[in-house]
């Protein structure tokens, strides 16, 4: 298949084939959306292929519903308990050096198989080498890395982001602050689309990256602003106090404060988009502690308009919503979806069975590792997907970050190749 338009007339000859016979051609590598990627950009007609919504759909029928919107996760293999040592040169031969790794879902389109995050993206400089994945969004993956003067850096923090799929990456000045280490808990990364819908085109470009986090000199949670326009760093202050961090979704964050033994504070730091504004919310409810195990998890509704703050506890997932109107006490428990006693917790948690819960993107879908299963459960339609079975590599991974991929790729093509198609 010619993958240029060098050769002119073998392209054009291409281009003119009955879209069944490119159909049953492309359907041979749609395992592989970056190899798709680079046949929409061959010749004209192709490229207005990949942007019709009913040929993407005969490609990919059930991505875009449900867990077929996760297409794997990232994970770092190798715990650095010391990064700082595992750097130094006379210590590296206890290490061993390693790129985030990648773990596809079944029929994923990023293709089968484990494999480093280098793969998919250029790291000839070796600035993804003990990076370890926090968070992401729309297909991009947040990273924090280690530079390698690491050892003689005093408070300084660089991240890395990349795109699996188009090879993008962009790693930040170094970030001078009073956050070390674990007291950098919270991040968010925002698309040109977050800031004008309009953007067209470049709604998939990222725009800005924020982080919260203690400063050790005031105690106070700070935020922290990144401009990929400007590649600089700016900090803005909260009331917060003394709080700490339960989750997160797009530019929101659930905090809470231990001023009574099981029935903490609930607070959400938010950031308007538009405006830089910060603000800091009471929430008018609070969730049991001691109910058995439990975490509790922010996430948006599939409007985008609404927030959702779900406790998950054994047995069951409480989910309490805002209700229109915007007043910010206005929360009612919505529903209280009950966990098949199948895939319930065990009793005895051990190393290698501890729960591990992400929100997905605006699905409000939440991710729940198991019994050595990986499920999805929809918390506003109440059901629950079983997407694959754990592997050993997950399993043993307990304390590491495991950051799911969730791209909806019929948006992706559409909106990515929806400007070029009509140039």
């Amino acid at each position: 298949m010619a993958s240029t338009a060098a050769d002119g007339g073998t392209t054009d000859r291409a281009a003119v084939l009955p879209e069944d016979i490119l159909f049953e051609i492309f359907s041979r590598v749609q395992e592989d959306a970056r190899d798709l990627l680079c046949c929409a950009f061959t010749c004209k007609p192709w490229l207005r292929l990949f942007t019709d919504r009913s040929f993407l759909l005969r490609l990919w029928p059930d991505h875009g519903h449900g867990h077929r919107r996760l297409l794997g996760f990232f994970f770092q293999k190798n715990l650095y308990g010391n990064r700082k040592m595992a750097i130094k040169k006379h210590a590296r031969r206890y290490y061993s050096v390693s790129a985030p790794t990648f773990l596809p879902t079944p029929g994923s389109p990023l293709g089968p198989g484990e494999r480093a995050i280098t793969s998919f993206v250029a790291d000839d400089d070796g600035a993804f080498s003990y990076a370890e994945p926090v968070a992401s969004r729309n297909g991009f993956v947040l990273m924090r890395i280690m530079p390698r003067k690491y050892h003689k850096t005093k408070g300084q923090v660089v991240f890395g982001l990349c795109n699996p799929i188009t090879g993008e990456r962009h790693v930040t000045p170094p970030l001078d602050c009073a956050c070390h280490g674990h007291c950098v808990n919270g991040y968010a990364i925002l698309m040109d689309a977050d800031h004008s819908p309009s953007s067209g085109g470049r709604h998939s470009a990222f725009s800005q990256l924020l982080l919260t986090g203690y400063h050790d000199d005031d105690g106070h949670v700070h935020l922290h602003v990144y401009s990929a326009a400007t590649r600089s760093w700016s900090a803005l202050t909260t009331r917060c106090h003394s709080a700490f961090l339960l989750g997160a979704d797009d530019a929101h964050w659930l905090y809470y404060t231990p001023r009574y033994h099981h029935r903490p504070r609930l607070y959400i730091l938010g950031f308007e988009v538009t405006t830089a504004r910060v603000s800091f919310t009471e929430l008018p409810f609070s969730f049991n502690f001691s109910a058995g195990w439990s975490s509790s998890f922010l996430c948006v509704s599939r409007d985008g308009n609404r927030l959702s703050v779900a406790s998950v506890y054994a047995m069951q997932v409480d989910v309490w919503t805002q209700q229109d109107g915007g007043d910010d006490n206005q929360w009612l428990c919505t529903q209280g979806i009950k966990i098949p006693p199948k895939v319930r917790h065990p009793e005895i948690y051990t190393y290698s069975r501890r729960r591990k819960c992400s929100f997905l993107n605006r699905g409000s879908l939440l991710a729940l590792y198991e019994c050595d299963n990986i499920f999805v459960v929809d918390i506003e339609s109440n059901d629950l997907e079983r997407v694959m079975v754990c592997p050993e590599s997950l399993l043993h991974n307990a304390y590491g970050t495991c950051v799911p991929l969730e791209v909806d790729i019929l948006e992706f093509f559409i909106v990515r190749l929806g400007g070029l198609s009509q140039g």
